[in-house]
């Protein structure tokens, strides 16, 4: 009697503390690391649920400090919402003349140059440092080996070029091509 009743808790302390469709945990996505769940309804009252996800990276910048570009995805499990991306970047100090836009200069192996341009935003006005996109990541044409340089776009014309690391570019293409977010 008294292994089933420890049976039974054990089942109803692991259905509890588990996500409605993780029962393992949550599994990650590629470089994307498993975050919260979440549930309720959408605007049309319909019920919802589902799994955010991110990653960060720290890029070193040429001549400054450096930067962070975060990525956070939401994957629903049922509802009429499409998965979504977003992607913010961090600078650690101000960088003067820096417009807030950026572009993605992707190189593929044949040679093939794709070049895709962000406009950014202030979320937080007071916040000068923080500058998040409308636009999600989007690398299609991409290879999944293509090498990836971020440009900073400066009012005077001096942008700052930055050359991705392989893995890091690696990581990015997976993510845009696992969640377009189109």
């Amino acid at each position: 009697m008294k292994k089933n009743i420890v049976t039974l808790l054990l089942f109803l302390g692991t259905i509890i503390f588990s996500t409605p469709y993780y029962p393992n945990g949550i599994p990650s996505i590629g470089p994307l690391k498993g975050g919260v769940t979440f549930w309720g309804e959408d605007g049309q009252g319909n019920y919802i649920d589902g799994v955010s996800y991110g990653a960060a990276y720290e890029i070193k910048v040429p001549g400054y400090e450096s930067l962070v570009l975060d990525i956070n995805v939401s994957k629903y499990s049922n509802g009429n919402l499409k998965d979504s991306q977003s992607f913010d970047i961090t600078l650690k100090k101000e960088i003067k003349d820096f417009t807030g836009n950026i572009k993605m200069i992707i190189k593929n192996k044949n040679g093939k140059e794709i070049i895709k341009e962000y406009k950014g935003y202030f979320p937080n006005p007071s916040y000068k440092v923080r500058y998040g996109f409308d636009s999600p990541l989007d690398f299609d044409g991409a290879d999944d080996n293509a090498a990836v340089t971020l440009e900073l776009v400066l009012n005077n014309g001096k942008n700052i070029i930055i050359k991705l690391d392989k893995s890091v570019a690696k990581d990015l293409i997976f993510i845009a091509k696992q969640f377009p977010g189109k």
